[in-house]
């Protein structure tokens, strides 16, 4: 004798489970899936959460969705130098991807900052000025993430400036 199962019955059984796997392989996403076979979309998290097969699954046919369209670009691109560009754009945006004309990179704006110092130095009647300067140019630099090209003279005097430099600081905002 069978036992009969008790509580509500499966949602999803093993046509409408197959059916999601097909809409999602063909494209569709979970959402547009639940609403064809007549289910929420949490359903299928659930039911993907309770069902290891169901899940992976499921993982496959997102995947495929993903690796077909990339397995189509890769084939172009061998074809066409516009979707070879496309595809670098997008893969290394450091690199291939579009800037926008007033943007500088990182080389640029360190280089730039280097010659600023140079200048302003150039300006500057005391030694312990221009360190100043370049210390403060210096933060600028890291709090950008970038390292200047040029050195600071000498750790000693670094140090002697930063603490200078503190203390400065630390005036201004008291003043303010």
């Amino acid at each position: 004798m069978k036992r009969k199962r008790l509580g509500r019955p499966n949602v999803l059984d093993d046509v409408k489970q197959a059916s999601i796997v097909a809409l999602l392989s063909a494209g569709c996403s979970r959402r547009q899936a639940a609403q064809y076979v007549g289910c929420a979309p949490s359903t299928i998290g659930y039911l993907a959460g309770r069902d290891r097969q169901f899940a992976k699954r499921l993982r496959q046919a997102e995947l495929q969705t993903e690796v077909r369209p990339l397995t189509n670009l890769m084939e172009a691109s061998g074809r066409h130098w516009r979707a070879a560009a496309w595809l670098l754009e997008r893969q290394f945006p450091q690199r291939y991807g579009r800037r926008q004309p007033d943007l500088m990179t990182r080389g640029e704006f360190r280089d730039a900052l280097g010659m600023l110092s140079e200048t302003l130095s150039e300006m500057l009647p005391t030694a312990q000025q221009r360190l100043m300067l370049r210390y403060r140019l210096q933060e600028v630099s890291n709090a950008m993430g970038h390292q200047p090209r040029w050195p600071l003279q000498s750790p000693r005097s670094n140090g002697v400036a930063r603490r200078r430099c503190a203390t400065r600081r630390s005036k201004r905002r008291a003043v303010q």
